[in-house]
């Protein structure tokens, strides 16, 4: 009992510090600052798969992808060159192979994993360079017909530019990896989309981010995580301690869902192999 009210007592003093002057003071612009650059990322993000798009799919395989409705035309387009398709596929991919390899090898995967790598073991420390090139390499790869998304590589180059603005406003290492979860934020692309085409530009994020989350716990199965994303119809789960729920402990992406699913086969061919 007594360990339970020292416990609680030292949370009740953090919490009570956390509302001080000071502590707005130092947050304020850093979030502000944060949420401005995070924002623009996105946008160039959206718009350099937009144009890589064109380059390589629109010139090259004479394919037009669809696109989301309230973006632009939601209809299938017959392929002009099926046969320029897997070509196309292996440019993109040596293309932003090389990029990654021979630039930023820390900006490899779908990017999720390595915004909590970040977090968790680098101190909230990202290279300079790893969000540019994530974000050259990812539109690359999508653009160029890849099987990739866009909430990984987002994830990564928004805790990037956390990141940057922890270390420009010279924020200590805790509150480092604070920044880098402040920049990588949980606001979905059809939150944006939800909102009327004139009011876009005049609402704020707060009108369209999801408060009510739907999380998921480290016990649970990725069967559970895959049913919930698609019943709620979202692309990641934060993953939250289930004894204390307001503790981050990760985001599970659908696409790490499906490299799980894809190394437990591959290990259990491997057994049915050599049995």
């Amino acid at each position: 009992m007594k360990k339970l009210y020292h416990k609680l007592l030292a949370e009740l003093r953090q919490l009570a510090s956390s509302l001080s002057i000071a502590y707005f003071r130092k947050w304020l612009p850093a979030t502000v600052l944060i949420g401005i650059v995070a924002g623009a990322a996105s946008i160039a993000f959206f718009s350099a798969i937009t144009w890589a798009s064109k380059l390589f799919l629109g010139l090259g395989v004479g394919f037009t992808p669809p696109v989301p409705a309230g973006v632009g035309v939601t209809t299938v387009s017959d392929v002009g060159r099926v046969w320029m398709i897997p070509v196309i596929a292996t440019i993109g991919g040596l293309i932003s192979g090389l990029i990654v390899y021979r630039f930023a090898p820390e900006a490899e995967g779908h990017g999720t994993d390595a915004a909590i790598d970040v977090f968790h073991r680098k101190e909230g420390v990202v290279r300079p360079r790893v969000p540019p090139l994530k974000l050259i390499a990812s539109a690359v790869t999508i653009g160029s017909g890849g099987s990739a998304g866009k909430e990984g590589p987002m994830a990564l180059i928004s805790a990037g530019v956390g990141s940057l603005a922890g270390r420009f406003l010279r924020l200590n290492v805790h509150d480092l990896r604070l920044a880098t979860a402040v920049g990588i934020g949980i606001v979905a692309y059809e939150d944006i989309l939800s909102i009327l085409e004139g009011l876009r530009s005049l609402t704020k994020v707060e009108a369209a981010m999801s408060t009510n989350l739907t999380v998921i716990h480290p016990e649970e199965t990725l069967e559970q995580a895959l049913e919930r994303m698609v019943a709620e119809r979202v692309a990641v789960l934060p993953v939250v301690d289930k004894v204390a729920p307001t503790k981050l402990l990760g985001l599970v992406s659908r696409g790490s869902v499906i490299e799980a699913y894809e190394s437990e086969a591959k290990k259990m061919m491997g057994e049915v192999h050599y049995a």
